[in-house]
């Protein structure tokens, strides 16, 4: 116990410097160079996040393939507050290593818990806390302290739970830090029957984690089906859970209340590989295969975009990674088609639309994504933001109404800094959009947030050929 606490502050410590030392990070990015070569896409954070939080609650030895350790990714920060919780990690050079408590194995933790700058972190950790009999809070980094978190507090208190978070006033909405009450004794979380009004993946976390604390069923209800990565999940381990549709089921009546421990593959990161292939079809010339990219069909509304587009990707599929289909992607540019987007094909592309506003800024028919407003607040993206970035870079943008037009780029060169926003799609956009500009480019904001929600994607970019240099605040 004494050591694994010594080794938990050295992690800890190295992830606050790893975060200092990206906050100034600038992109350095050099026009020029088609794209070529084979790259692995890196893993899936979103899905690990959920692996790793089932595995905190399962008995014994469970493992997550990683191919070098995410120290200062969104997942690291996850393993640091199930740590305060007295789960057991290591986060070893190619996996991450997990001695699971079980159910009723969670302690109370000496301060605070930190979900960082992810959604999905916060949604998981207040689904877990509010099944406890000790109370916590849950701060933050200040990018998510204005955001309304009402859509997962709403749910777990129509339960029972005790959470709440900060509001301004009655009207206000509810933001970060979330404070949780322990169930006292006696009291369990009831029954729920929910139904979300919007496809939402962060507020079906927060009531299906929950769930496993519950002394009844749970039934949970979509307009569609958001990210279903934890449904899969669940359902590897054996859990009690069915689906029809868009309706997901959580019976416990006759559950043992236990998870089997499990090495856990994982998937590429879908995100990962859209952007990939998206700096590929923006530069003549290229031609790239993507390795085991995630085509869950909950995440592939920008490949499906791209098909309706007449883009040159063929998808090789290569089976699964625990319940996740993945694939081999051939991408060769060719000229897009563009269009009008929106709907259920718009959702499973919400953290990717940056990458198709540039695409079809390139295409012959220009783009409009519309009904942007019904993708809040189930990803995690600065909509508001996204045209002037877009204008920055050379694109005619425009956002009316929950819609955004975007045609050919302007015949002006690019300015030299990108402006890209506290966000790591938006960075990414800016990233990949670099590669074809008239000058050099530097992406001066948001570059710490894409090196914690999607660890790997630069070297990998660098891998294909991408003329990329990270210049840190001490440099």
């Amino acid at each position: 116990g004494r050591d694994h606490g010594r080794d938990h502050d050295r992690d800890t410590d190295r992830t606050c410097t790893v975060t200092a030392a990206t906050a100034r990070t600038t992109l350095r990015v050099r026009p020029g160079n088609p794209l070529s070569g084979t790259a692995q896409v890196p893993p899936d954070c979103e899905v690990a996040q959920r692996a790793l939080l089932l595995a905190a609650l399962a008995e014994g030895e469970s493992s997550l393939a990683w191919p070098s350790a995410p120290n200062g990714s969104n997942l690291a920060v996850l393993a640091y507050a199930l740590r305060a919780l007295g789960v057991p990690i290591q986060l070893a050079a190619d996996a991450v290593h997990v001695r699971g408590v079980g159910l009723d194995g969670l302690r109370m933790p000496n301060g605070v818990l930190d979900a960082g700058r992810s959604v999905s972190n916060l949604a998981l950790i207040a689904g877990l806390l509010s099944g406890q009999r000790f109370g916590t809070r849950i701060i933050t980094h200040a990018a998510l302290t204005t955001r309304s978190v009402e859509h997962l507090v709403g749910p777990l208190r129509a339960r029972g739970a005790h959470i709440a978070g900060r509001s301004a006033g009655p009207d206000a909405p509810v933001t970060p830090p979330l404070s949780v009450a322990p169930l006292v004794a006696g009291e369990r979380l009831a029954a729920l029957d929910c139904e979300l009004p919007a496809p939402d993946a962060y507020a079906k976390a927060a009531v299906l984690i929950n769930a496993l604390f519950a002394s009844g069923s749970t039934t949970l209800t979509e307009p569609a089906v958001s990210a279903d990565h934890l449904e899969r999940l669940m359902v590897l381990l054996d859990l009690p859970l069915r689906r029809i549709g868009s309706v997901v089921c959580f019976e416990p009546q006759g559950w043992n209340r236990r998870i089997s421990a499990q090495t856990l593959p994982l998937p590429g990161c879908t995100t990962c590989a859209a952007y990939l292939s998206a700096a590929a079809l923006l530069s003549p010339g290229s031609r790239i295969a993507l390795r085991g990219a995630g085509i869950n069909p909950s995440r592939t509304g920008f490949f499906d975009v791209l098909r309706l587009w007449g883009a040159d990707v063929e998808v090789l599929p290569r089976g699964e990674a625990g319940r996740e289909p993945i694939a081999d992607l051939l991408v060769r540019p060719r000229p897009l088609r563009g269009g009008v987007l929106g709907g259920e094909l718009l959702l499973r592309a919400g953290t990717e639309i940056p990458a198709l506003a540039l695409l079809g800024g390139q295409s012959t028919r220009g783009v409009q994504l519309y009904d942007l407003q019904a993708l809040a607040p189930s990803h995690e993206l600065d909509l508001a933001s996204l045209p002037g970035v877009l204008h920055a870079l050379g694109y005619d943008a425009q956002l009316r109404d929950g819609a955004l037009q975007v045609s050919r780029t302007r015949g002006e060169q690019e300015p030299a800094a990108q402006p890209a926003h506290d966000d790591p799609q938006l960075a990414m956009a800016a990233l990949i959009a670099g590669l074809h500009a008239e000058a050099e480019t530097r992406v001066e904001r948001g570059v710490d947030a894409l090196l914690q929600a999607h660890p790997g994607f630069i070297e990998a970019l660098q891998s294909l050929g991408a003329d990329i240099v990270l210049q840190g605040s001490d440099q």
